[in-house]
């Protein structure tokens, strides 16, 4: 142990409580599962958890720093003596760090159970100490890693069964997988040594295997850290089993190792993509962004139409306003007229006979008599070949106009 001036005392110390608790039962004492040594790297700051567990449902846990008081809980090893300084306990979470390497030090906590969050007065004390290893910095400090299993984690009572638990190596130039070690475990459940993949030298595995019993019917956890040959950590991971007395209900699920030296989980019993289904929705969804192009199309054409036609000169809109209104027999246009009896007499052409005639070579063919109240009817002579497009002119003619007979 780290200590300049000669070795430690420990000392245990546990409460239990045997009366009937308030609400009539006897109390059950917490349970606290934690790996000795912890090892951990020089200038790290390490995170270290204690998992805590009660069966009494509803009690409040709490962790504390063991004391040597009225009750000598620790003795030597009390903090913070036995600890470097910076070291916290929170919620039952120790962060640790040490800048000395090749040095131990030891850990003494109390796990206590309350009746509910108000209380101050435990029901029980649970002593937890373990010890600490501070390494130098290994050649490789990445941690391995546990893959979480697929397997279908529903197990029927009396069924035996096999669990495969991967652990990905990212220091497999310079280290192995050298073991799996258990920090919760499972009645009856018993585990391999470590293996190494055959097809991917980064994976190794351990199995389980477990014939459930009745008597653990509901939710079993297993908790468990991989260590490699530079005694480099994982994380902690747990799994929770559901076991069932009926036959489970859950999808098939397998591990496939991808080229990569990577593991890809491959459900084979809850696909149901439908390819048919996936080519119908597109081709209707690609059919209904065509029927909306062409809907569009049309609506910018007919507006483009319907601006042209509005856009046309103000002369040619009166020219065609005032065609409308003559006989449709023929087109009007000025030519020489006489007076009799105060109405405008004008010379008038078929438009039969002048669809490819130009105005100056047209001759007249009737003379159209009109009073002398309509004198506003004339055109303006232009040099179009025909005359149906011509611009019609609103002229007015003079009362005092007389042309010689």
């Amino acid at each position: 142990l780290y200590n300049t001036t000669g070795s430690l005392d420990w000392s245990i110390a546990t409460l239990i409580d045997l009366r009937l608790r308030s609400d009539g039962i006897v109390n059950t004492p917490p349970v606290a599962n934690v790996l000795s040594p912890q090892y951990v790297i020089v200038n790290t700051t390490n995170l270290i958890n204690i998992p805590v567990s009660d069966v009494n449902v509803g009690d409040d846990l709490r962790c504390r720093w063991a004391i040597n008081g009225i009750v000598n809980e620790c003795s030597s090893i009390c903090y913070p003596g036995a600890l470097p300084n910076n070291t916290i306990l929170s919620n039952c979470t120790l962060s640790f760090m040490s800048i000395v390497p090749g040095v131990w030090y030891s850990v003494a906590l109390q796990v206590e159970d309350f009746i509910n969050t108000t209380s101050n007065s435990p029901m029980s004390s649970v002593p937890v100490q373990f010890l600490i290893y501070v390494q130098p910095t290994p050649v490789c400090s990445i941690a391995p890693v546990m893959i979480a299993m697929t397997d279908c984690l529903e197990v029927q009572t009396n069924v035996s069964k096999n669990f495969t638990l991967y652990i990905m190596n990212l220091c497999n130039s310079t280290a192995t997988i050298t073991e799996v070690i258990q920090s919760k475990t499972i009645t009856g459940m018993t585990a391999s040594s470590v293996k190494n993949s055959t097809t991917n030298t980064s994976l190794a595995y351990i199995t389980l295997s477990w014939t459930p019993q009745a008597s653990q019917i509901g939710t079993q956890e297993l908790c468990a850290y991989a260590y490699n040959s530079l005694v480099v950590r994982s994380t902690q991971y747990c799994i929770i089993f559901t076991v069932t007395a009926s036959t489970p209900n859950c999808p098939v699920t397998t591990i496939a190792v991808t080229p990569s030296n990577t593991t890809a989980p491959t459900n084979t019993a809850t696909s149901s993509i439908s390819i048919p289904l996936v080519v119908g929705l597109s081709l209707l969804g690609l059919l209904l962004a065509l029927c909306c192009c062409c809907c569009w199309l049309y609506y910018f054409f007919r507006n483009s139409r319907g601006q042209s036609r509005r856009k046309k000169p103000l002369g040619e809109t009166e020219s065609q306003n005032k065609s409308s209104k003559l006989p449709e027999s023929f087109f009007s246009r000025n030519f020489p007229f006489k007076m009799w009896n105060n109405n405008h007499g004008f010379h008038k052409m078929p438009n039969k006979q002048d669809r490819i005639s130009s105005l100056q070579s047209s001759t007249s063919k009737s003379l159209l008599w009109m009073s002398n109240d309509k004198k506003s009817f004339t055109t303006t002579p232009n040099n179009e070949s025909h005359n149906f497009d011509q611009s019609f002119a609103l002229e007015s003619f003079q009362s005092n106009v007389s042309v010689p007979p």
